[in-house]
């Protein structure tokens, strides 16, 4: 099934149906029914990263996203433009994920803040910075084995 039509600000969007459900176990070292039992997650899976536009699911974005394992949060902007702060992943580490993975541009321009790195700590979360297009092939291969989230600046 394949839906068109257009983002919150005119930009074309193609929805395409979910692949198939792929399964997580809870966080190596939990104790109790939590960590041990699956649950069932979507699969999401970036098909394609270029300057400016990235390709996850069939649906073409060109401005920044925030990917969860489910779904895929469009037009994530930050504070400041070139540097990542806490107050512009409120949404990415609702959860927490286990790994955060972040695509700071083709350039790598977006820096992040020192509070990232020291709250994602805190919280027990990997934080993982590339490249935009080594964040996508990563996200790729940890999605299936554990919790992820990646944030990507798709342009410099």
């Amino acid at each position: 099934m394949i839906e068109s039509g257009r983002g919150s600000k005119g930009s074309a969007v193609t929805k395409t149906a979910r692949p198939p459900s792929v399964r997580f176990r809870g966080r190596e070292g939990d104790n109790g029914a939590a960590g041990d039992a699956l649950a069932s997650v979507p699969s999401i899976r970036i098909a394609s990263y270029r300057f400016g536009s990235v390709v996850i699911d069939g649906a073409k974005y060109t401005e920044d996203v925030i990917v969860f394992p489910d779904r895929v949060s469009p037009h994530w902007w930050r504070k400041e433009r070139h540097l990542l702060q806490l107050a512009d992943l409120d949404e990415a580490l609702a959860g927490p994920p286990e790994v955060l993975i972040v695509g700071s541009g083709s350039q790598q321009c977006l820096q992040v803040a020192p509070e990232v790195s020291t709250r994602t700590r805190e919280l027990g979360v990997e934080l993982l910075v590339f490249d935009t297009r080594t964040a996508c092939r990563t996200f790729n291969e940890v999605l299936p084995r554990r919790r992820a989230v990646a944030v990507l600046h798709l342009t410099c």
